[in-house]
């Protein structure tokens, strides 16, 4: 498999994050314009500067629409990933190739969680299984 370097085509440029705490008061769309408003003035942007946008989120969305609403995104691309505690990484992984490849110019990754507001202590996946099938 041919291995080819990222560092010399793609860059990031800024971040934005919230502080990590239970943020009640706060909706998974009001941390989510937090970090990308952080992350756009650190870099002199706004979002009309961005090609495309991936969001990592695991329960607080069910499409792109989650970030294109509070953003107010219109003609622009948004995909939703998930891959449970690596989410947030797979939107960065999925950012960083759509530069590397030419794609894009400029990409957004944001990661988004709010769990204590579904309701569950944790994290909702199916039980492993204790036995081997059939």
């Amino acid at each position: 498999m041919a291995q080819h370097s990222l560092s010399d085509r793609v860059a990031i440029i800024s971040m934005g994050c919230t502080r990590f705490a239970e943020h009640f008061d706060k909706s998974a769309d009001g941390l989510a314009v937090d970090a990308v408003t952080e992350a756009l003035d650190g870099a002199g942007l706004t979002s009309d500067d961005v090609d495309a946008f991936w969001l990592g989120t695991y329960v607080s969305g069910i499409s792109g629409m989650a970030l294109a609403r509070p953003l107010r995104l219109v003609g622009k691309p948004v995909t939703r990933v998930e891959n449970m505690c690596a989410t947030g990484s797979e939107a960065l992984r999925a950012a960083v190739h759509a530069v590397a490849c030419g794609a894009v110019d400029v990409a957004m990754a944001v990661g988004v969680e709010k769990l204590k507001d579904t309701g569950y202590a944790g994290l909702i996946s199916p039980r492993p299984r204790t036995t081997a099938p059939g």
